[in-house]
């Protein structure tokens, strides 16, 4: 009952923040075209938010009865929201076989396999994970990089130590100007050696999640 509640509660929270973005577009090319809104548009927004923040603190409270709430608020830069967000995409980490399994889930996998091909279908795109998993492990992770005495913080900075004299093996377009991809043998800009850390954080945070939650399951989570 307790997974239900969250993913139902986690559905509502993405489809509010999706309505509150949504309208604060509108609200903002309106002020860029003519220098200001409309006033149901402005009261639209002013009620999403109300209704977003409810319900995301009631989601937090439904997760704090969940076997991996007291680990994950030892977890310094981990949000009771953020997880719960994430368990309800991915369900208990602990089904997977290994946690090579949760990572190829949440689009973490061995970066050359997860590479697509120009007019990929969706079918393909989703064989290399869920596209939401993978963006709630990059915020969570991404949110551990700002906070300083998280744990994650340190494979961050190791990371980028690690990553300061890469060179690419595959032309790059994340790299290069728009059309023509950085050749081999260049150096990795400052954003892709900054994206491939926060990918590290995320890889490392779900092993540790898959483990505490293996430990839960067979009656030894710490």
């Amino acid at each position: 009952m307790n997974e239900l509640a969250i993913i139902t509660l986690a559905e509502r929270v993405d489809d509010l923040e999706q309505a509150r973005i949504a309208t604060g577009n509108r609200v903002g090319a309106l002020e860029r075209t003519f220098g200001g809104s409309l006033p149901h548009l402005d009261a639209v927004l002013e009620q999403l938010q109300r209704v977003e923040d409810l319900a995301e603190r009631e989601l937090r409270q439904v997760w704090r009865s969940h076997p991996l709430a007291d680990w994950a608020k030892s977890v310094p830069g981990l949000g009771e929201a953020s997880i719960a967000r994430l368990l309800a995409v991915i369900g208990d980490p602990a089904e997977r076989r290994n946690p090579a399994r949760l990572w190829a889930y949440c689009g973490h996998g061995d970066p050359a396999r997860s590479r697509l091909r120009k007019g990929a279908t969706q079918a393909e795109v989703l064989a290399r994970g869920n596209p939401e998993a993978k963006k709630r492990v990059w915020l969570i992770a991404r949110q551990f990089v700002r906070t300083r005495n998280s744990p994650y913080r340190i494979v961050y900075e190791q990371a980028r130590e690690k990553y300061a004299d890469r060179l690419h093996d595959a032309p790059c377009p994340r790299c290069g100007p728009r059309g023509r991809p950085a050749p081999v043998g260049s150096p990795w800009s400052a954003g892709h050696q900054h994206a491939a850390a926060i990918r590290l954080v995320g890889k490392v945070f779900l092993r540790d999640l898959w483990r505490q939650a293996h430990a839960v399951r067979v009656g030894d989570a710490r």
